[in-house]
């Protein structure tokens, strides 16, 4: 999409359309319809509705479940153009590779309607890796890193066509955690000399790091709550922000996320880090030259992690005090680390 709607629009959007989807005649008419072995029992199918995500946006989700039948989500677009375009991205990659019978899926699409600019899909197998790698053996977790690496590294390897082309240098992410920084300067004065150095040391790493990589078929939301895993299939979910960029990016991401969700869980951080490690050495091996530019991505989202540590006045003191010192220390970390990919992490 080329610019946000207004407010207004978005919220008439969705006050109209919320109501419509769970309605038992449309369903009936635009969901199970879309599923051929419903064919023979339509009338006498249930089918339980619930909006899962609705928050101001441009987009809602919903879930179907049908008795008798694995369950199915619904996004809703108010771009109609862009929800098309998701669903043939999505299209595309279960008939290129990533579809039933294949060990690396994405969810099987299953239509798409026009008139509410709903793309509908079967819901992923398997439990998300977020929910496994904290409990279970270690040896566990790391086969689930390396799965997650290898479904990654193939991912990037499709090219599927009309992607937008992304900077590889993220500069949203860049403009954003400028701003960011400024207003924790602004509301705490006593942290600015310390803000200015990092923001040196991150200069100096985005100089070190000015590589130009080959351009891939990035994910863009690639973190453990949307990787899935059932026995050998891996299975990623939310489709929708896919753009052509910097590999790096989604590795980043991933390894990032894992840190930052066992901190709010109070989980073990050593065991993370041990799993980072597993998942970029896999996928390394699998698409070695991708991860020029990790070491600058890696410290450019705990830099903003740490920033919005400091800027949330909610927090408890003690809390921000120790999230703030380990998003530092990423940070440190990343920016200090030798060019060597493996040993970094």
């Amino acid at each position: 999409m080329s610019h946000r709607p207004p407010k207004s629009e978005r919220e008439q959007w969705q006050q109209t359309l919320a109501p419509k989807c769970i309605d038992p005649r449309f369903i009936a008419d635009n969901v199970l319809c879309l599923l051929p072995e419903m064919n023979d029992r339509l009338a006498a199918t249930r089918v339980s509705a619930a909006i899962v995500r609705a928050r101001l946006t441009d987009r809602i989700t919903i879930r179907y479940q049908p008795d008798g039948s694995r369950a199915l989500y619904a996004k809703a677009y108010y771009d109609g153009d862009f929800g098309h375009l998701v669903y043939r991205w999505q299209r595309y990659l279960w008939e290129n590779g990533f579809g039933s019978g294949s060990m690396v899926q994405v969810p099987e699409p299953l239509g798409y309607v026009a008139q509410e600019r709903m793309l509908l899909m079967r819901a992923a197998s398997g439990l998300p890796v977020s929910d496994l790698i904290l409990a279970g053996s270690l040896e566990q977790a790391k086969r689930l890193m390396r799965v997650s690496a290898l479904w990654l590294a193939k991912f990037h390897k499709v090219p599927v066509p009309d992607l937008p082309v992304e900077s590889p240098c993220e500069r949203m992410e860049i403009l954003k955690t400028s701003a960011l920084l400024a207003k924790v300067a602004a509301a705490c004065p006593e942290r600015t000399s310390q803000l200015i150095d990092l923001v040196h040391q991150w200069k100096e790493l985005s100089l070190i790091s000015n590589f130009s990589p080959k351009l891939v078929t990035m994910h863009g939301q690639f973190r453990p709550a949307h990787v899935f895993v059932q026995r050998e299939a891996v299975v990623a979910i939310d489709l929708d922000k896919l753009t052509f960029s910097d590999p790096s990016k989604d590795v980043a991401r991933f390894a990032h996320s894992m840190t930052k969700s066992c901190m709010e869980v109070g989980g073990d951080l050593s065991r993370v880090a041990v799993l980072a490690e597993e998942f970029i050495s896999a996928y390394d091996a699998h698409a070695p030259g991708h991860l020029a530019n990790l070491r600058y991505y890696m410290s450019l989202y705990s830099l903003k992690q740490l920033g919005k540590v400091w800027k949330n006045k909610k927090s408890d003191d003690t809390d921000k005090a120790a999230f703030g010192q380990m998003h530092l220390a990423g940070f440190q970390k990343w920016a200090q680390a030798s060019s060597r990919v493996t040993s970094a992490a």
